[in-house]
């Protein structure tokens, strides 16, 4: 059974979009507007928050990868 494209490269996309978006976010951190720097508080927590969801998902991704090579080739010794 063929397997789907793996989602390294959407992932890869996303972590590299969202750190982007961090570093902007940490340099309105010491705007001299108090509204822009609430906003860029927020941002901020979200873009951390996004970020550790990826790096799970990652995580995760690569270890049902090599779960699923492991079980094809014990299918396969069988």
């Amino acid at each position: 059974m063929p397997r789907p494209p793996s989602k390294t490269t959407d992932l890869n996309v996303a972590r590299s979009a969202l750190k982007r978006g961090l570093k902007t976010a940490v340099n309105l951190l010491e705007d001299g507007d108090p509204q822009v720097r609430l906003r860029a508080v927020h941002a901020t927590a979200q873009a951390a928050s996004a970020l550790i969801k990826l790096a799970e998902l990652g995580d995760l991704e690569a270890r049902l990868e090599t779960l699923e090579r492991a079980l094809s080739q014990y299918r396969g010794a069988a």
